[in-house]
């Protein structure tokens, strides 16, 4: 079986390098492009068209305890001015990005993800060396 795997796996790994080296290549040449625009935004390139540049914004090292209270102490308002009604916890949840439930602190309290979710195989990934 394992001489059935070889080309397959040579094949692989050959795509996963070349991916990896454009990857490297693609992030240079974003890098170098944003520096010849400067401080535009969008410009226009002959012949190719608009090229724009989006510059985000990473933040870390964040203030949780003190951003917790600032949020626990806020109002939100809806469309026509008038203050909307949260509990504590909708607060916080209407803030913190909370896309899915931790399956690790689910399971420290006992309960299984499986009774709360639909699940389906993902796609096999491959760890080779």
């Amino acid at each position: 079986m394992s001489e059935d795997l070889r080309p397959l796996v040579a094949r692989y790994q050959e795509i996963a390098t070349a991916i990896a080296e454009l990857e490297k290549e693609r992030g240079e040449l974003e890098t170098a492009i944003a520096a010849a625009m400067g401080d535009s935004e969008e410009t226009a390139v002959e012949g190719i068209g608009l090229v724009q540049v989006e510059r985000p914004v990473r933040r870390s090292a964040w203030k949780s305890d003190d951003l917790r209270r600032v949020v626990l102490d806020s109002r939100r308002v809806d469309e026509n001015g008038e203050a909307v009604d949260e509990t504590p916890v909708d607060k916080l949840l209407h803030v913190w990005s909370l896309g899915a439930p931790r399956l690790t602190a689910l399971r420290e309290r006992e309960i299984d993800p499986d009774d709360y979710s639909e699940s389906k195989a993902g796609s096999p990934k491959i760890k080779i060396g």
